[in-house]
């Protein structure tokens, strides 16, 4: 796993180290952030119950600076991997560290000392992203151990398929307007872009923002790549019998993947996920058609035009509020405008981390007042 992805683990390493850098430039890796009560937000938190080492103990007013003094040897130690000059041993370091660290509140709190909310995020982000190779295989473990059948299974590395490179020019606002059948004014504007712009800001901001996706490398999602993976894999005579049409994703899929999804039928196969949460993101693409058998590309380019008549229709609606929908598995959502049986089942599983939440937060709580019990007791010599 490490090898595989080490591409992808590079990419964060470094993120990670720019990350460093503006947090050590503020002076917050050295500084001991003061205690602060803060009743509301701890109760909320669960920073008055936690307790990431068992040498210091609960959480406290007492143990404050323990715990942050702890949570900067953390971030230290990090640095200190990043001074490393092998790259294969910072992969391994960093995806066992990060993992370890990864829900610590006292390094949290710690990094929350920082003034700028920016390198906050920042630098929580790239722990989060670099502890889920670990996560990811202790899942594969668990999974091993507790599914039947599971020793059968195979798990096949996809090879990226080629990146498309965006355009280097591309159509200007007016000429976007047209492609809608519509004509560039303040009436349009207000429509489909926004009110609080007129047709120069629209204009200036539409330009901005294609400059920053001009000849740039244009993502190919997961789910897109593993199903025209199995497509141009499968034997069409026997490929009833050796698909399942659903992709499993740890995400909601997007607005374009899921609408691709949705129009993409090859052989009468087609592919499904467990939603979509809305979005849409500027540098999706399908990736590069060289190399693909014919009817594969045949299936892409239909795809591709079905959902392009969705995003026009789309585009074309008037500008509405939504309710957000969280991308990863902690919202459980359904784009189906029908009860399902997937919606039932994100019910179940909804009901199932609720509990689970509850019983940990119990036991925690009774292991807290044990604790505490003890320590009331009276010694007698």
């Amino acid at each position: 796993m490490l090898c595989y992805n080490q591409a992808r683990l590079d990419c964060y390493a470094d993120s990670l180290r720019e990350s460093l850098k503006a947090f050590k430039a503020a002076g917050s890796l050295h500084n001991i952030p003061h205690y602060t009560s803060w009743p509301s937000r701890n109760a909320a938190s669960g920073h008055e119950s936690f307790c990431d080492d068992s040498s210091i103990g609960p959480y406290s007013d007492e143990t404050h600076v323990a715990y942050m003094m702890f949570a900067q040897n953390c971030i230290l130690k990090l640095d200190a991997i990043l001074r490393t000059g092998d790259r294969a041993t910072q992969r391994r370091s960093l995806a066992e560290h990060t993992y370890s660290i990864r829900h610590m509140k006292s390094v949290r709190m710690f990094i929350n000392s920082h003034p700028k909310v920016s390198v906050v995020h920042g630098l929580l982000s790239d722990i989060l992203f670099l502890g889920r190779l670990r996560s990811c295989y202790y899942a594969i473990v668990e999974a091993a151990l507790n599914i039947p059948g599971f020793a059968h299974l195979s798990i096949i590395f996809v090879k990226n398929l080629p990146r498309r490179v965006c355009s280097a020019t591309l159509p200007s606002l007016t000429d976007t307007m047209k492609l809608l059948d519509q004509t560039l004014n303040p009436t349009s504007v207000k429509n489909f872009i926004g009110e609080r712009f007129s047709v120069i800001s629209a204009d200036r901001a539409f330009d901005k923002l294609q400059n920053t996706v001009s000849r740039h490398r244009l993502s190919t999602h997961a789910e897109v790549q593993l199903v025209l993976h199995i497509v141009g894999m499968m034997n069409i005579n026997t490929v009833h019998k050796e698909v399942y049409p659903y992709v499993g994703c740890s995400k909601l899929s997007c607005f374009l993947c899921s609408t691709f999804l949705k129009s993409f039928d090859h052989h009468g196969i087609k592919f499904r996920t467990r939603g979509s949460h809305g979005k849409i993101y500027s540098l999706w693409s399908i990736p590069d058609m060289d190399g693909l058998r014919s009817d594969v590309v045949l299936a892409l380019h239909s795809a591709s035009n079905k959902t392009r008549k969705v995003l026009v229709g789309e585009m074309m609606k008037p500008i509405a509020t939504i309710a957000h929908v969280a991308e990863s598995t902690a919202a459980v959502t359904d784009d189906s405008p029908q009860p399902s049986w997937n919606r039932q089942y994100h019910k179940v599983l909804a009901a199932q981390r609720e509990f689970d939440a509850l019983h940990t937060k119990n036991l925690t709580k009774c292991v807290l007042r044990r604790v505490a019990n003890r320590e009331r007791q009276p010694c007698y010599t």
